[in-house]
């Protein structure tokens, strides 16, 4: 399985990295702290799965990163690493075509690789507080409202 990892912070770059080397279907094709370096290798290599930090760019709007790579590489599967909680902006990001939520905050030692295995099957995957949010917002009865660009 081909992967690629996109996230400014390097600690969680080498955390990713040090859980995937313990799986052998894993291989990393790349690691990326900007997004245009990872947009030119996407358009170029096949990934199966690209794991992404839905903050990767203060510049830029996640939803248009989003569709950046999608646009780049449309047959990627995208798994989402989150800072954010909201149920409601997780189920925007699902709505623009992403296929897995991770929350930062969740233990992503233990959900990372289940989430790859997933998402690469076309399935959806949410960790624990993400799902739990996500539900929440669908229930709440809150209005229906959608994230601007």
């Amino acid at each position: 399985m081909r992967i690629v990892i996109a996230d400014d912070e390097d600690l969680i770059l080498k955390g990713i990295q040090a859980v995937l080397s313990t799986w052998a279907e894993a291989e990393i094709v790349g690691v990326y702290q900007s997004v245009s370096e990872m947009l030119d290798v996407l358009a170029k290599k096949p990934v199966d799965v690209l794991l992404l930090d839905d903050r990767i760019d203060p510049d830029c709007a996640p939803l248009n990163v989003i569709q950046r790579v999608q646009k780049a590489a449309p047959k990627t599967k995208l798994i989402i690493l989150g800072t954010l909680a909201d149920g409601m902006v997780i189920q925007e990001f699902f709505s623009r075509g992403i296929q897995g939520y991770l929350y930062k905050c969740d233990i992503l030692a233990d959900l990372l690789i289940p989430a790859i295995r997933i998402v690469s099957q076309g399935r959806y995957f949410l960790s624990p507080t993400a799902g739990a949010e996500h539900v929440m917002a669908i229930q709440g009865g809150r209005q229906r409202w959608q994230l601007d660009d």
